[in-house]
């Protein structure tokens, strides 16, 4: 009987892929979980993989995995699409891990370790990409936003950002595009300009849609409050602005939102180069009303914070995960985790809540109690950590997506995370 219950010890934990601590709930089953895709089986690629289509190879940055790489990535219709540092934008196939195409730069020859990409969204079979060129002398950077076609990855057209004050993002069905203090609003089709609309001077911007508005969050280069924090709603429609009374303090990171709602986590202080300055409030802005609302946490937190199925969840680098009313700036549950330095928490499409490290860690929580489902091992195939190097974790139905810093990506089946994946 001991050797028996000893060995159940050793191993339980293991089961599913978690890692030990892991609680002796029972394992979760697949009913938890979505579906899965059709045809799909657990993989594991890189976005240095050899394409079916266009630009067959890429290689590894010379300096080492990880000095490139660090994939920007959006899950659409199946496929997964990623740019980074030296890496020529490509599509993946979600199911197989196949990469199906790999586009090329435009003037053709570039060196990668002159060129990056990003990609910020899809739209209707348009995979939208900021890409930029650093000049031979390595004195000025060139910046456009590229469309190119998800089915082949041809190149549709592309405009030029310029020094843009705001960010280029998919937003409304439209692509917006920056150049200076002007935002011009795109076809993402044809690139045709629909309206333009002006940031503020000084400041620079993030747009933000929610409840089907679309909103400027617009902060000032060198601010010592709160004050000079704009937030402007924008007309989807025909671009014009309006300032709206309420702002979120010049401290607070964006979450997400909550029915049409904007959420905010804010720090302490109001010193932008604080190196410890952790969350304290959470703030919560009506657009509609312009109403704003302030709770104050009942302790302090660290780490990166999102809303994750109506609650506002921390990530703290020590692997702690936290849940916060945004009503109420209650804590909800906090739980432990092993993972290190893990990125913002994810949701997916029904009751849980993932965390994902640099290492190619994810752990799965229970959102509404927090309680630790299941850790997996690490598959990235290189550790590259800091603040400017993290995951990304994309839900496809019931799997998982997951890119590392040092360019690896690769899914997991939720139902069994320990699931060996193949090589695509």
């Amino acid at each position: 009987m001991l050797v028996a219950a000893l060995t159940a010890y050793l191993i339980g934990p293991f089961q599913g892929g978690a890692r030990p601590g892991a609680g002796s709930s029972p394992r979760p089953t697949a009913a938890r979980w979505g579906a899965l895709p059709d045809g799909w089986r657990p993989w594991r690629t890189t976005v240095y993989a050899v394409a079916d289509h266009g630009v067959k190879r890429s290689a590894a940055p010379a300096d080492g995995p990880g000095r490139g790489g660090q994939p920007s990535c959006a899950l659409s219709g199946g496929a997964v699409y990623c740019g980074g540092n030296g890496t020529l934008p490509i599509r993946v196939d979600a199911v197989t891990g196949r990469t199906v195409w790999r586009a090329g730069t435009q003037p053709q020859g570039i060196g990668l370790d002159h060129y990056d990409s990003a990609v910020v969204g899809v739209h209707e079979g348009v995979v939208l990409v900021r890409e930029s060129v650093l000049n031979p002398a390595g004195n000025d950077t060139a910046a456009t936003v590229a469309a190119f076609a998800a089915d082949d990855g041809r190149r549709l057209w592309s405009r030029p950002t310029g020094d843009g004050n705001a960010s280029a993002v998919v937003a409304g069905g439209l692509v917006l595009v920056p150049d200076g203090l002007t935002v011009t609003a795109r076809s993402p089709g044809d690139g045709s300009a629909r309206w333009s609309t002006q940031v503020p001077a000084g400041h620079h911007c993030d747009f933000h849609g929610a409840g089907g508005g679309l909103y400027a969050d617009c902060t000032g280069y060198h601010t010592a409050s709160g004050a000079q924090r704009r937030l402007i709603a924008v007309d989807p429609a025909d671009g014009s602005a309006r300032r709206l009374p309420a702002a979120p303090p010049v401290t607070a990171d964006y979450a997400g939102t909550l029915d049409g709602r904007l959420v905010y986590a804010a720090r302490r202080s109001v010193d932008p180069m604080a190196q410890d300055n952790p969350f304290t409030r959470v703030v919560v802005i009506d657009p509609r009303t312009g109403a704003r609302e302030t709770h104050a946490m009942a302790e302090e937190h660290r780490g990166r914070a999102a809303m994750a199925h109506g609650v506002l969840c921390l990530a703290a680098s020590d692997g702690r995960a936290t849940a916060v009313s945004p009503l109420t700036g209650r804590q909800l549950w906090r739980t432990a985790t092993t993972l290190e330095q893990p990125a913002a928490p994810v949701a997916d499409g029904r009751s849980s809540v993932f965390l994902a490290s640099a290492s190619g860690r994810v752990a799965a929580l229970d959102a509404r109690t927090g309680h630790r489902l299941w850790e997996s091992y690490p598959r990235a195939a290189t550790v590259v950590s800091g603040d400017y190097n993290s995951p990304e974790l994309l839900v496809n139905g019931g799997a998982l997506v997951v890119t590392t810093p040092d360019g690896t990506l690769f899914t997991l089946d939720p139902a069994r995370p320990g699931r060996k994946p193949a090589s695509a």
